[in-house]
């Protein structure tokens, strides 16, 4: 037996003691003030009462404070039992023995203290003493109860045997003789004082439990539910009143009180032999037990005590105790000045003074009983409470706080810490941790996060706290747990957290191995690259990426892994870039797939300052045929990067092989952009660009090499841009490379040399000595044509007086044209011909044949060469005669000759139609009395008509002179 005294117990207030005021009067409740009550009952749902006198009348009261009573019984009343909704009596009518049980339905309530006309419905009579057989007739039953599921009752005698019925009561017709008898007589112990009854069902199998309890002893029957007795106890508590005992089906707990203890008895363990052990508490020990009474956890006992302040009426004075035995305080302590009882109604301790009036004995509001602990800083009771409370959950993590606190300020951080994890999700955990940041109280504080995040309440920085604490506190094991942990919950930024914590502690192999496998590559590359130096698993590491994540890598890290391990690199990357040799046992279906595209900006970056490696590397995924034009361009401008270094290559070979029609202007403009002037010049040569080498030449400022390109174009346009070249030098000419380009200039002829001259005027660095002779011979050429010219303007004078002269011959004699053969062919002359005053004559189809223009001779225009045709053709009257001018200015040695010439064919002369020759002028003129004129008149005369439609070597449409036009460029 298990006992506990209450000496220990706190001492508490929970409980308010009221008078029970009457709802409709206001003033106190009356209203069983002659109740001499014997025994009582609470209905199953707590919400009435039934209170019986001995003398058989039975009460009914409900939490409204209505009450009706019936006579239950003629003589007396022995006990009553509410089960369900039925109600359990035992009593006598007649005034010999004679027990009867009555089953009534639930009553109900009348009036105020008004007596009901008809009793509720009797159920079902059952007469208790012929039950004990012939013995029995003239013992009364004492004590009956019932279970609320209406399958059981139990009835107690005055003998000591108690009878019960197994099966349902209500329904079964056998209910008066299906009874068995559980225990048999024994006077010695007496009567039976209390009975009650508990339902185990296990396995599906019903089970059950009887306590009977005497005056001076307590047992319990274990039967089946065909009624065979399975197990039987004593209990090692003694005997006790009627009024003494107290039952719950909700705990199936009997508890039973003498003078000293208070036992406590749990129906599952009578089935076990050893059950007749129960838990006993000294309470109110020593004193006189009147009653006792319970509700859930709370268990109420009465005892009578001698007046601290008596009266002539009362000697006597009750003092009523409230303990809560599962807590272990005693929660209220009062007295009342006279004897009373106690019942329970709607959960309510209500006491019964013998004067009639009642008390009540109400529980405080969880705050109230809250405020009262925490003020006396019963933390521990707080919690208890607050667990067995109706709403106690949400206030349980407050009390909990509080208890932290108050261990904190005892100092005893580890019961501080034990409480403060209860109170996760209510108190914010910044404020415990900024409490153990200190180094000493750093294994509370892995604690608490660790219930923290155990609890899912942590957040990042929770996580990171916790690493660091681990760190500090070289908690291998418990970190590494963590980490294993975090890898399958930890989330992208917790995840972070973790690695920069980690990093920051010099865990750097933890770190790495986290970020590994939470996928966080960035970081774990950094870890090894930057603060480990293990630069070949980070090569390693790499190479397992695809090629874009890879490649995104060496952008950040590829120069530096170079230049630690250049050979683990080089190997890498021809991996990535190179295919892969296939061997002949390979099937061709089950190939590789091709390498994907080279990246060619990563190669430049990886290889800067190292031009010849990349190139080396590149040449190899070229000819391997990886690679395109963008990988070719590279390795050209790698090559040429290494020509700008002086090193020993051959720029030739190493860069035009690599060059293609796609990439030739690229490749170009890098070659200038590098001045690898041998490129650009075999480029430019190779396109056969003549300006754009010419115009590279006078960039670079190579004088000889813009003479060798004038020299090969020359155009006036090239020498022009020579001239002005070396005009604009800042450096002094050589005289040699002066005299070559005037010579050159003045051999070509496509230049005037007064344009020579000004470009040349320009220049602030040349001398006059490096064109003086040029100069000279330009003057000596000018006079010497200036002398020819007048001996040809004589000659020509002399021509046009002879010219006269045969005009005017013309004029006033008479021509005879004697020839008789054809210039073209030379047959005979037949009608029609044609006779030209030069003295040649052609038939018309040989004219047609030879002649070029219908106003020229042949045979004079071919006897006249190129000359006499060039100026044939002089012609400004034509379509085509500005783009003839054109031509002939962009081809002629001279511009100044051609303009000449055309000045002197009346291209600025006054707009006006040629006259007609005259009559006497003509070819024809020896036929001119003939009606019929020759078909080449009009063509002769006048050219700016409309021929004659006659003419066969003329045309519908008129000639027209572009230069007579508005349009006319030159006027």
């Amino acid at each position: 037996l298990s006992m506990s005294l209450t000496e220990s117990w706190r001492r508490l207030n929970f409980f308010d003691k009221n008078a029970v005021l009457d709802p409709k009067t206001g003033e106190r409740f009356s209203g069983l003030a002659k109740l001499q009550m014997c025994c009582w009952a609470t209905t199953s749902d707590g919400q009435g009462v039934y209170m019986g006198e001995s003398t058989g009348a039975l009460f009914a009261l409900d939490r409204s404070w209505e009450q009706t009573y019936w006579k239950a019984y003629q003589c007396t009343l022995s006990d009553v039992a509410s089960v369900g909704n039925h109600v359990l009596t035992i009593g006598e009518d007649e005034r010999e023995i004679n027990s009867i049980l009555k089953i009534w339905e639930r009553p109900e309530f009348g009036d105020n203290n008004q007596e009901v006309d008809e009793a509720p419905r009797i159920l079902k009579e059952v007469r208790l003493c012929p039950l004990l057989g012939p013995a029995g007739i003239s013992t009364r039953a004492t004590t009956i109860t019932g279970h609320s599921s209406g399958r059981a009752i139990a009835a107690g005698y005055a003998d000591g045997s108690v009878m019960a019925y197994v099966g349902d009561y209500l329904r079964d017709r056998a209910v008066s003789s299906k009874w068995i008898r559980i225990r048999e007589p024994t006077p010695v112990e007496g009567e039976v004082t209390g009975t009650s009854i508990a339902i185990l069902s296990a396995g599906g199998v019903e089970t059950l439990v009887i306590f009977v309890l005497t005056n001076k002893s307590l047992n319990s029957y274990v039967i089946d539910a065909k009624g065979t007795l399975i197990n039987k106890l004593r209990h090692e508590a003694g005997g006790s009143t009627r009024d003494c005992w107290t039952f719950s089906e909700s705990n199936n707990q009997f508890i039973v009180a003498n003078r000293d203890m208070v036992h406590i008895y749990e129906a599952e363990g009578c089935i076990d032999a050893e059950g007749a052990r129960g838990r006993c508490y000294a309470l109110s020990r020593g004193l006189d037990k009147q009653q006792i009474a319970s509700f859930g956890e709370f268990l109420t006992v009465l005892t009578r005590q001698p007046a601290l302040i008596p009266t002539p009426e009362q000697e006597w004075m009750t003092v009523v105790t409230v303990y809560d035995v599962t807590g272990k305080y005693v929660a209220f302590t009062g007295s009342l000045p006279s004897l009373a009882n106690c019942f329970v109604l709607d959960g309510v301790f209500i006491l019964l003074a013998h004067d009639g009036q009642l008390s009540s004995l109400s529980q405080k509001h969880l705050a109230a009983k809250l405020d009262i602990l925490y003020k006396k800083s019963f933390f521990d009771v707080a919690i208890d409470v607050a667990k067995r409370s109706e709403g106690g959950a949400e206030v349980l993590p407050h009390i909990h706080a509080k208890y932290g606190d108050f261990y904190w300020g005892k100092a005893d951080f580890g019961n501080a810490i034990r409480e403060y994890k209860e109170s996760i999700g209510v108190l914010d955990p910044s404020y415990v941790i900024k409490r153990f940041l200190d180094g000493s109280k750093m294994p509370h504080l892995c604690a608490y996060l660790e219930a923290l995040r155990a609890k899912g309440k942590s957040n990042v920085h929770h996580t990171t706290i916790l690493v660091n604490c681990y760190a500090r506190l070289s908690e291998k094991a418990k970190l590494q747990q963590l980490l294993e942990s975090l890898e399958k919950t930890a989330s992208d930024a917790e995840a972070e957290a973790v690695i920069n914590c980690l990093r920051s502690s010099k865990l750097l192999d933890q770190a790495t191995l986290f970020a590994m496998k939470k996928g966080h590559d960035d970081a774990a590359l950094s870890i090894m690259v930057d603060e480990q130096g293990r630069y070949a698993q980070a090569i390693k590491f790499i190479a397992k990426f695809a090629t874009p994540q890879a490649e995104r890598y060496l952008e950040k890290y590829g120069r530096r892994l170079l230049r630690a391990n250049r050979e683990e690199m080089m190997t890498m990357l021809s991996a990535m870039w190179l295919p892969k040799e296939a061997h002949d046992d390979e099937d061709p279906k089950e190939k590789e797939p091709a390498p994907p595209p080279v990246n060619t900006p990563l190669l430049l970056q990886l290889f800067v300052g190292d031009e010849a490696s990349g190139a080396t590397l590149m040449e190899k995924i070229a000819a391997s045929g990886a690679g395109g034009i963008e990988l070719m361009s590279t390795i050209a401008e790698l090559n040429m990067r290494a020509h700008k270094k002086d090193e020993p290559l051959n720029v030739f070979e190493k860069v035009l092989k690599y060059v293609t029609k796609e990439n030739e202007e690229t490749i170009r403009r890098l070659a200038e952009e590098l001045k690898c002037d041998p490129v650009v010049e075999a480029l430019l040569r190779r396109t056969r660009d003549q300006p754009g080498l010419h115009a590279f030449h006078m960039r670079r400022g190579q004088v000889e090499k813009v003479v060798d390109m004038a020299i090969e174009m020359n155009t006036s346009q090239a020498w022009m841009d020579t001239l002005a070249f070396v005009a604009k030098m800042e450096q002094a000419v050589d005289d040699a490379v002066m005299e070559k380009i005037l010579e050159k200039v003045k051999q070509t002829r496509v230049l005037h040399p007064l344009v020579v001259l000004e470009v040349l005027s320009k220049s602030s660095r040349l001398n006059v000595a490096a064109v003086k002779k040029y100069v000279v011979q330009w003057l000596s050429e000018q006079r010497d044509a200036i002398a020819a010219d007048k001996a040809a303007i004589a000659s020509a004078e002399q021509k046009i007086t002879d010219v006269g002269k045969q005009i005017e011959n013309l004029h006033f004699n008479t021509q005879v044209l004697q020839v008789s053969k054809c210039c073209a062919c030379d047959f005979a002359l037949q009608l029609p011909s044609i006779f030209f005053l030069c003295r040649h004559a052609f038939h018309v189809h040989c004219f047609d044949s030879y002649a070029e223009k219908a106003d020229v001779c042949p045979k004079c225009s071919v006897e006249g060469g190129p000359a006499m045709r060039m100026d044939s053709d002089l012609s400004i009257f034509s379509r085509n005669a500005h783009g003839e001018f054109v031509e002939r200015m962009n081809k002629a040695e001279d511009s100044i000759e051609i303009i000449s010439k055309y000045i002197s064919s009346g291209l600025f002369d006054s707009k006006k139609t040629s006259p007609p020759l005259p009559s006497g002028l003509s070819p024809i003129s020896s036929s001119s009395s003939s009606s019929k004129q020759s078909p080449f008149h009009q063509a002769v005369v006048d050219s700016s008509k409309k021929r004659a439609a006659s003419n066969p070597f003329e045309t519908e449409e008129e000639s027209k002179n572009p230069f007579d036009e508005p349009d006319n460029p030159f006027y």
